[in-house]
C-alpha cells in the first residue's frame, strides 16, 4: 500500500515529464531554429559558402584518394597474389620437366639394361656352343683313340691267331685249349671293353644332361628376376605418379576454398554494409517520423 502512487503524485509526475518533454522540444526547437539560421547565414554569405564548398571539395577529394588508395591496394594484392600462383605454376612445371627427365633417364637405362642382358646372353650361347664344340672335338679324339685301340687289338688277335695256326700241328691239344683261352680271355676284353664305352657314355651324357639343366635354371632364375625388378620399378613409378596427382589435387582444392572463403567474405562485408545504410536509414526515417509527430503534438497542444 506504500508503495502505491495516489492520483495526485500520477498527475504530478505526468505534469513533471510534461515540463521535461517541454523542455526537451523547446531546446531542439531553438537548436534546429540556430541551425536553419547557420545555414541561412553561411547561404548568404558567399565567403562562408565558399569556404564550405571547399571543405566539402576538400573532403570528396580526401574521399577519393582514399578510394584510390584502396584499390591500389587491392590491384597490388592481387598482383602479388597472381605472382604466387605464377611461381606455383613454375614450379609444377619445372617438377614436370624433372619427371620427365628422370623417365627418359630410366627409360635410357632400362634399354641399357636390356641390351646388355642380350649381348649377355649371346656370349652365353656363344659360349656354350664353344664347350658343345670342345666336347665333340674331345669325343672325337676319344672315339679315334679307342678305334686306333681297337684296331690294335684286332692285329694282335690276328697274330695271335697265326701262331696259333703255326703251332696247331705241333701242339694241337694245347692249341684247342689255348684257343679256347684265348676266345673267352678276348670275349672278356670285348665285353670289358662295351661295358666301359657304355659307362662312359652315359656318364658324358648325365654330365651334358646336368649341365644343360643348371644352365636352364640359371637362365630362368635370371628371367625372373628381371620381371620382378620391372614389376617392382612400375609399382614404384605408379605410386609417385598417384602421389604427385594426389598432392596437385589436394592443392587446387585448397586454393579453391581459399578463393570461395574470400568470395564468402567480401559477399558478407557487402551485405553488412548494404545492412549498415539501410539500418542508418531506417533510423533517419524513425527519427524524422518522430519529430514530425512530436511537432504536431506540440502544435496541437499550444493550440488547446
Amino acid at each position: 500500500m506504500e508503495n502505491l502512487e495516489t492520483p495526485e503524485q500520477v498527475r504530478q509526475k505526468m505534469a513533471e515529464r510534461l515540463g521535461e518533454i517541454q523542455a526537451q522540444r523547446d531546446a531542439e526547437k531553438k537548436q534546429m531554429v540556430q541551425q536553419a539560421l547557420d545555414r541561412k547565414f553561411k547561404m548568404e554569405t558567399d565567403d562562408l559558402r565558399k569556404e564550405e564548398t571547399n571543405f566539402m571539395m576538400a573532403g570528396c577529394q580526401l574521399e577519393r584518394e582514399k578510394q584510390l588508395i584502396d584499390k591500389r591496394q587491392k590491384m597490388e594484392d592481387q598482383i602479388i597474389e597472381e605472382q604466387v600462383y605464377a611461381k606455383l605454376w613454375m614450379l609444377d612445371g619445372e617438377k614436370k620437366v624433372e619427371r620427365e627427365r628422370r623417365e627418359a633417364r630410366d627409360k635410357k637405362e632400362k634399354v641399357a639394361e636390356t641390351l646388355n642382358i642380350l649381348s649377355w646372353q649371346t656370349d652365353a650361347r656363344a659360349q656354350v656352343g664353344r664347350l658343345d664344340e670342345d666336347k665333340k672335338h674331345m669325343e672325337q679324339g676319344m672315339l679315334k683313340t679307342q678305334w686306333a685301340k681297337e684296331i690294335e687289338a684286332d692285329k694282335e688277335a690276328d697274330r695271335q691267331k697265326f701262331i696259333l695256326n703255326r703251332e696247331r700241328n705241333l701242339e694241337l691239344i694245347n692249341h684247342n685249349a689255348a684257343e679256347r683261352e684265348l676266345r673267352g680271355i678276348q670275349l672278356q676284353v670285348e665285353k670289358e671293353r662295351d661295358k666301359h664305352l657304355l659307362d662312359a657314355a652315359l656318364a658324358r651324357e648325365k654330365a651334358l644332361m646336368d649341365m644343360e639343366e643348371a644352365e636352364k635354371n640359371r637362365r630362368r632364375n635370371e628371367v625372373i628376376e628381371l620381371q620382378q625388378y620391372y614389376k617392382q620399378a612400375e609399382g614404384d613409378k605408379a605410386i609417385y605418379e598417384k602421389q604427385v596427382d594426389e598432392y596437385v589435387q589436394k592443392e587446387a582444392e585448397r586454393q579453391q576454398k581459399m578463393r570461395d572463403a574470400q568470395w564468402q567474405r567480401e559477399e558478407q562485408a557487402r551485405i553488412n554494409l548494404l545492412k549498415d545504410v539501410y539500418i542508418d536509414r531506417e533510423k533517419d526515417i524513425l527519427l524524422k517520423q518522430e519529430k514530425k509527430r512530436e511537432e504536431q503534438w506540440q502544435r496541437a497542444y499550444e493550440k488547446t
